[in-house]
């Protein structure tokens, strides 16, 4: 079958994101696929997925400033 090439690790623990539902304390998690797409997610414990930078190509880690693509929390609701 098909093998892929896949990791993940915590980047920083308490690091705050702004998006345009606020202002959230999260966990950074920094993975990669295939060597070719690199991203970061940002997890606000009890609230969840907040934030997703991707990179594709080679620029990251050496140029994490170029994103390649974001996806952000715009609203949410607690029950």
């Amino acid at each position: 079958g098909d093998k892929f090439n896949y990791g993940m690790r915590v980047g920083t623990i308490d690091t705050l994101i702004n998006v345009p539902a606020g202002s959230f304390h999260c966990i950074q998690y920094m993975g990669y696929y295939q060597g070719t797409l690199y991203y970061n997610s940002y997890v606000s414990p009890g609230t969840g997925l907040i934030k997703i930078e991707a990179y594709f190509g080679d620029n990251y880690p050496a140029n994490p400033s170029k994103v390649s693509s974001t996806i952000e929390l715009k609203t949410y609701t607690l029950n």
